[in-house]
């Protein structure tokens, strides 16, 4: 008698894996002039871009944030004046560090059949840098970094020093005419995303 026919397994198709969804080093930087009229907000991928017609729920989120820090900028500049009407020679830092924190939906595109977005919520950071002409420059920063990591800081503060010299750069040109232009947008992500790519 012959053998019966092995039986056939069916195969079952393995989950695909879905790579976990990694949010950007530095959500967002602005340009905020000394009447605290924003002159620019250049966002990142994962985050609402105020680029593409009407403002979405996360542009909305990140400009509350930066305009909350911005209260927290002013605190700042009052207590360096009133320490300095009492004689004290400190003057300001122009690097006001941890301003507020902030918590951010953010969108990525994770590949599974053919493409779909996920929305998720994470924890950031407002950090700022002030010029003599009180021009702010706002960097909202993955929570967790800059905080404990000298290192880190370091970066941080280089970045918003080279964005705030791209900024005398432009203005000092004869022909300026705000910073709303594609060059100026294209050195403000070369200068993030080189600094960016140095945290840990």
């Amino acid at each position: 008698a012959q053998a019966a026919p092995a039986a056939i397994t069916p195969l079952c198709p393995q989950p695909m894996a879905v790579a976990e969804p990694k949010p950007p080093s530095v959500a967002c930087v602005a340009f905020i002039g000394s009447d605290n009229v924003p002159l620019l907000i250049r966002s990142f991928p994962g985050v609402g871009s105020a680029e593409a017609g009407a403002p979405r729920a996360q542009e909305l989120e990140l400009q509350l944030a930066l305009f909350s820090a911005l209260d927290q900028v002013g605190l700042h500049v009052q207590a360096c004046e009133k320490a300095q009407q009492k004689g004290d020679p400190r003057s300001l830092d122009t690097y006001l560090g941890l301003l507020s924190p902030a918590i951010l939906e953010l969108e990525v595109d994770i590949k599974v059949d053919g493409g779909s977005k996920t929305f998720f919520f994470e924890d950031y950071n407002v950090f700022a840098h002030i010029s003599t002409s009180q021009l702010k420059i706002l960097a909202v920063v993955k929570d967790g970094l800059c905080k404990q990591n000298q290192t880190e800081e370091s970066v941080l503060r280089q970045m918003l020093r080279q964005l705030n010299q791209l900024y005398v750069d432009a203005a000092s040109n004869p022909f300026f005419a705000g910073l709303e232009t594609e060059k100026f947008r294209s050195r403000v992500t070369e200068v993030v995303e080189g600094c960016a790519s140095r945290f840990q």
